[in-house]
């Protein structure tokens, strides 16, 4: 099985460019364009927050618009430029946050899936997917009102979307009751398990977003260091591909579909909010995602460059 991570998408209205400078909407129209040009299938998608830049109804129409061009379910994780209601109101289905694909466009040849019904398995370009069993996706736990967590299971891995928003601040935070929620899903039982998050619970070494992290992290990592069947923390808001050790596994963040963070480390802020000159600054650097790949044993991530490049080129000419 294979998911794509998306992040850090900063969806605006139809025509507005983020900053006055990064055409969004055309960036993730690229990216999922990237995806369907795979030579491999993707099983669904899961996108990691600040999937609109202010958190609007006009925002999410324009992104539900966008992600209509997937071909496999897209599951959303709430970053601290969404809106925690409009997002709801234009996402929550089934116990999630999800986008189903429009069966009507899918080729006759699409799988389907065994609990959704929606196609899966077909977000490669048409007749360049090998072909395999269907995918069976199970979603649950999303309630009416309060946080948006909730969990999806698919090939004997289960993923875990926590909500870490703060409304109003750039930063996040684990309460106590968001963290509740996670410890009871973990006790379950020992199945691996995935948690994606908006904000990454280590520090990166980037003085002016460590300055917005995420609040509660240490309780976060005592209660994830009980279960060792957590075999990734996946997570967006830095912009940038990074990976930490944390609780005895991998916590990483993805790159943007968008713009990047400029790479400045090693400086610490002179005063709070007073950042070294020119840190505090997005640069238009290659956007990328990550691909994670479930083996049933197994999770291993690969980092993917959206754009055209030259090649392939054969290692041997004989």
């Amino acid at each position: 099985m294979i998911f794509a991570q998306l992040s850090d998408l900063h969806i605006l209205p139809r025509g507005q460019l983020a900053y006055g400078v990064v055409d969004t909407a055309t960036m993730l129209a690229e990216a999922i364009e990237h995806l369907a040009g795979l030579p491999f299938a993707v099983d669904f998608v899961l996108a990691t927050g600040d999937l609109v830049d202010h958190g609007s109804a006009e925002e999410y129409e324009h992104l539900r618009a966008l992600l209509g061009a997937l071909r496999v379910p897209c599951f959303l994780a709430i970053g601290n430029h969404d809106g925690r209601e409009a997002l709801r109101s234009a996402f929550a289905s089934d116990g999630a946050l999800v986008l189903y694909p429009d069966v009507s466009a899918v080729p006759p040849s699409g799988t389907l899936s065994e609990t959704s019904s929606v196609p899966v398995s077909v977000a490669a370009g048409a007749g360049t997917a090998p072909s395999r069993a269907p995918v069976s996706i199970r979603a649950a736990g999303l309630e009416d009102s309060g946080y948006l967590q909730y969990m999806v299971e698919a090939q004997g891995l289960r993923i875990l979307v926590l909500d870490t928003v703060v409304p109003g601040e750039g930063g996040g935070a684990l309460c106590v009751d968001r963290l509740r929620w996670l410890e009871a899903q973990l006790a379950q039982d020992e199945m691996p398990t995935v948690i994606a998050m908006h904000h990454p619970p280590f520090a990166t070494g980037i003085a002016h977003m460590d300055a917005i992290s995420l609040k509660g992290a240490d309780d976060f990592e005592q209660l994830v260091a009980r279960f060792p069947q957590v075999r990734r923390i996946v997570c967006g808001h830095l912009h940038r591909p990074i990976q930490a050790d944390v609780a005895g596994t991998t916590a990483l963040t993805a790159p943007s579909v968008a713009h990047q963070i400029v790479l400045h480390l090693g400086h610490q802020c002179a005063a709070p909010g007073v950042f070294p000159r020119g840190s505090d600054c997005f640069v238009m650097e290659p956007p990328g995602y990550l691909l994670h790949w479930w083996d049933g044993r197994r999770l291993t991530t690969h980092q993917c460059v959206i754009g055209s490049y030259p090649g392939p080129f054969p290692f041997r000419t004989d």
